[in-house]
């Protein structure tokens, strides 16, 4: 295969993940579609104690850096939006009523709806998780 080949059909790929994406984030952005603080932080932990065994203690310090940190947590949030739209539009699919994100809000303020942008000040200290918390792979061999 030509290497202009691969990249047609590589982009191709890309224009229809791109499309899919900004359907669902303007569906996120027009039902008001949220997500609840503590999966945020139950899902930033899970993956930052993840990645402290699979990466060798130097390169995982590098990523526990605030920048780093920072990123991933963006990362995170946007992915919860993500599943929280597709569970939206299953729901309306198989005819069930779909979860209110604005009435909870209402009840709930601390629902969050929009990722934090890198370099806003916006992150909660309790996001954000310290090397010494997180077993690295040398730490489970004991």
């Amino acid at each position: 295969m030509e290497m202009e080949d691969l990249r047609e059909e590589t982009r191709e790929v890309a224009e229809t993940r791109m499309k899919k994406s900004l359907i669902i984030m303007e569906i996120s952005e027009t039902e008001d579609i949220r997500f609840d603080p503590q999966e945020l932080e139950n899902e930033t932990i899970r993956t930052m104690e993840y990645y402290s065994r699979i990466m060798p203690e130097k390169e995982f310090k590098k990523l526990a850096n605030q920048r780093a940190t920072s990123s991933l947590i963006g990362n995170i949030m946007s992915d919860l939006i993500i599943e929280n739209t597709k569970e939206y539009l299953r729901d309306i699919a198989r005819g069930r009523e779909p979860r209110k994100w604005t009435e909870e809000a209402d009840e709930q303020t601390d629902l969050v709806s929009e990722p934090e942008i890198e370099g806003q000040a916006a992150i909660e200290p309790a996001y954000l998780v310290e090397i010494d918390n997180v077993s690295t792979s040398e730490d489970s061999s004991e």
